[in-house]
């Protein structure tokens, strides 16, 4: 039988974290955004949540298929839990001169982190560094539609055997 890739996102504050952490058990991939780890949780910053991950505050089941826990966190950039190791990281997200429209940057950052994911032989620390790429190029437009370059630079990044950091300047 094939294996599939699952990811979650735990966004909307109206759902409980029992819930949530049936969903993230099942997951590869969990995205967790800032204002749940705040308002629901009451964690100060993801580092937080990543320790509590780690010391398995809520048992072993949360993090028994789990491949990395990813908080994007706005301006600041993302921060991930790469079970690998498990090591936390932080990719800074760039600092743009005019912010034209920020609607829909997270959505294009997780769908850039799918778009990565299903390469299936990218490494974590390139996916984020693009995913943050793309959402940063989508802050300074309105709407999402890509310039040629663009497509171009992330077709060519999709389709390299090896990947270089970089390859978009916001």
């Amino acid at each position: 039988m094939p294996a599939a890739t699952i990811s979650v996102e735990i966004e909307a504050l109206r759902h409980d974290w029992g819930s949530a952490m049936k969903l993230i058990s099942q997951a590869d991939y969990s995205f967790v955004s800032k204002d749940y780890l705040r308002e629901k949780l009451g964690f100060k910053s993801a580092e937080q949540f990543f320790e509590a991950v780690l010391a398995k505050q809520w048992g072993g089941a949360l993090t028994a298929k789990a491949k990395a826990f990813i908080c994007p966190w706005g301006t600041e950039g993302v921060y991930y839990l790469d079970m690998a190791g498990p090591r936390m990281h932080h990719v800074p997200a760039a600092r743009l001169e005019k912010v034209v429209e920020t609607l829909g940057a997270g959505d294009s950052f997780i769908g850039a982190s799918l778009t990565g994911f299903a390469r299936g032989n990218l490494p974590l620390d390139q996916i984020m560094k693009t995913a943050c790429e793309v959402a940063s190029a989508k802050c300074l437009k309105q709407g999402f539609t890509l310039s040629l370059e663009d497509k171009l630079v992330w077709a060519q990044w999709l389709q390299r055997d090896e990947v270089c950091a970089g390859t978009y300047a916001a």
